[in-house]
């Protein structure tokens, strides 16, 4: 029975003419899916890796449709700087996840979206790429990460390295536990409680009492969070080709007007329980 031939969009952070391990084996990755019988179309950044400096063929351009090796090849800009600091690389990354979303959301209809990570943040648009065409999603996820850039010794292992291991394995750890019984039958009790409680609704008035209602700082943390997305998703309402720039137009309306939601959201402290009279 004949292979049925799909079309895939390959999401890279690396790619060549940089060298290095990931831009070799994404490379390949891509070659061996068109050597499948499959359409690939890549997406990735501007060449920088490993100097953190873009290639001067490259410089001062924002996005560049060309064919490396038979394969389209779709490279938007980043952040890129030869400082390596916690703080450069999470810009480098996130930068590139956000120049992404015109090229991913543009262009034919894949049946496939594939996302080799690390880094971690093109994962998540390139999710919402697959989620918006209708479309499988598959993560290539090459190394254990952050562990592998600390180990290589481009990561110290500081407050944010320390925040992207420990939330992640501290949740996991959490909803892992429930999957084995507790030794310490007072502990397994208090986590029983735990649990139970959950589900068990709250008199939100006797709860809060005379405290401060933080619901609209929460909401208007959000919405700040939400609109500065939005605000750096603008500037490439400028930069995205004609028959792509409705797509980016939309996705920045539909995030500013959700942080204007947001933004309206107000607490309200409940009315204390009437007590009743002798």
């Amino acid at each position: 029975m004949a292979k049925e031939r799909l079309s895939v969009l390959f999401v890279t952070q690396y790619y060549p003419p940089e060298t290095g391990a990931a831009p070799a084996r994404a490379w390949h990755f891509a070659r061996a899916l068109r050597r499948a019988g499959h359409d690939v179309r890549v997406v990735t950044g501007l060449p920088n890796h490993p100097s953190g400096v873009i290639r001067p063929e490259y410089a001062g351009i924002k996005r560049r449709r060309e064919t490396h090796d038979g394969l389209p090849v779709d490279r938007v800009w980043l952040y890129a700087t030869p400082k390596k600091t916690p703080i450069t690389r999470l810009w480098n990354h996130l930068s590139f996840a956000l120049s992404a979303i015109p090229a991913m959301f543009g262009g034919d209809r894949p049946d496939v979206v594939v996302a080799t990570t690390p880094p971690l943040f093109h994962g998540v648009t390139a999710w919402l790429a697959a989620r918006w065409h209708g479309a499988a999603f598959v993560n290539d996820c090459r190394d254990d990460w952050p562990h592998a850039a600390i180990a290589l010794g481009e990561m110290r292992p500081g407050l944010v390295a320390n925040v992207l291991v420990v939330v992640p394995a501290s949740v996991a750890v959490f909803f892992l536990s429930r999957l084995w019984p507790e030794a310490d039958e007072a502990q397994a009790a208090r986590r029983e409680d735990l649990f139970r409680r959950l589900d068990t609704p709250v008199d939100a008035a006797a709860e809060l009492g005379d405290g401060p209602d933080p619901t609209a700082q929460v909401f208007r943390f959000l919405s700040r969070t939400t609109g500065l997305v939005g605000l750096l998703c603008l500037p490439l309402a400028f930069t995205a080709p004609t028959e792509e720039r409705a797509t980016v137009i939309a996705y920045v309306v539909l995030t500013l007007a959700l942080a204007a939601s947001l933004a309206l959201i107000r607490g309200s402290r409940p009315s204390p329980a009437p007590v009743a009279k002798p």
